[in-house]
């Protein structure tokens, strides 16, 4: 081990170890991206067209880059914010539920947290969507409230994957060029994961589920 490390050291591994951090940062606000949308109707309207960088095509621009910029701080400040929270109250359930209890709760807000990451991230491609979809499934398998409140959040969710099927790869073009249709419908796309983000939040935000104990029968003298 001590010789893979100096071998490592005079090569200068290290120091790209953090450099798709700079690449990343260096990224613009892809088309498919939640904060996108006021630039995609702006395009439908005839506003500037998304330009072709970083291997996706991208708004740029002074105003662009400041949303993908305030679109990384969110999303940093979502993460700490979420940490500091789970670690102030997100231990209660383990000390007083059951195990399923206590999987339905991990599953909400893991679910929450991945969900607010994908909707403020400045890149949005459309496999992102699969996270969320095999975290829906947990949360469904544990009777997380997060997915099993009358069924709507996997329901919009699903609407979701769908529009995102028909806009990429079927119809992408059409939003490139700024037609209406398909830019309506990556808008409404967009409206939805945020409903979906809303419902997810609202149910991790609120407490575990209970699960309750059957009442004893009171005895006969």
């Amino acid at each position: 081990m001590g010789l893979l490390a100096v071998v490592a050291a005079l090569t200068g591994w290290w120091r790209d170890v953090l450099g798709f951090l700079g690449a990343q940062q260096a990224r613009g606000l892809q088309v498919e991206a939640v904060a996108a949308t006021p630039f995609v109707v702006a395009h439908m309207l005839g506003g500037p067209a998304p330009e072709y960088s970083y291997g996706s095509l991208q708004f740029d621009g002074p105003v662009a880059r400041a949303v993908a910029t305030a679109c990384s701080l969110v999303e940093a400040v979502a993460i700490i914010a979420a940490a500091v929270w789970w670690w102030t109250r997100g231990r209660s359930p383990a000390e007083t539920g059951t195990a399923r209890t206590v999987a339905a709760t991990l599953a909400g807000r893991a679910l929450a947290l991945v969900v607010v990451v994908v909707v403020t991230a400045r890149v949005l491609s459309p496999q992102y969507l699969v996270w969320i979809l095999a975290l829906v499934a947990a949360g469904l398998a544990v009777g997380s409230p997060a997915v099993s409140v009358r069924g709507r959040l996997p329901v919009a969710l699903l609407a979701c994957v769908a529009l995102t099927q028909l806009i990429y790869p079927w119809r992408y073009n059409d939003v490139i060029q700024g037609r209406i249709v398909l830019s309506l419908l990556l808008v409404g796309r967009n409206l939805g994961l945020l409903m979906v983000c809303w419902w997810a939040v609202r149910a991790a935000a609120g407490p575990p589920p209970v699960r309750l104990r059957p009442r004893r029968r009171a005895r006969r003298p």
